[in-house]
């Protein structure tokens, strides 16, 4: 395959990040329907292990003050108030999440 890479769209509450095809793609000789495979994860868990919690909140703050690097994928999931940048306001947002009521959708 040597197409697009497939993409899903960033919803309310998770980013998709291709994984692949299933079934594995291989030499087609006859019809097949092949689906891409998403992960899932979940607005505002920057360092991915399934909760959104203090820690991510961290996380935005040392890549907003210049001490540490995130992934692309990273970012897509650090961009909680979804303006296109990671900055302090998605830190702040963080910390509203789990400080609140105000939870992240």
């Amino acid at each position: 395959y040597d197409g697009e890479t497939p993409t899903k769209t960033t919803d309310d509450k998770y980013v998709y990040e291709f994984m692949g095809w299933d079934p594995d793609l291989a030499l087609v000789t006859a019809d097949v329907t092949y689906n891409a495979v998403f992960d899932t994860y979940l607005i505002g868990d920057v360092n991915m292990d399934g909760t959104v919690d203090i820690f991510d909140a961290v996380e935005v703050q040392k890549y907003a003050s210049g001490k540490e690097p995130l992934t692309e994928l990273q970012l897509r999931i650090a961009d909680v108030n979804k303006d296109g940048s990671v900055t302090y306001l998605d830190m702040q947002r963080l910390y509203q999440h789990f400080s609140s009521d105000n939870k992240l959708s």
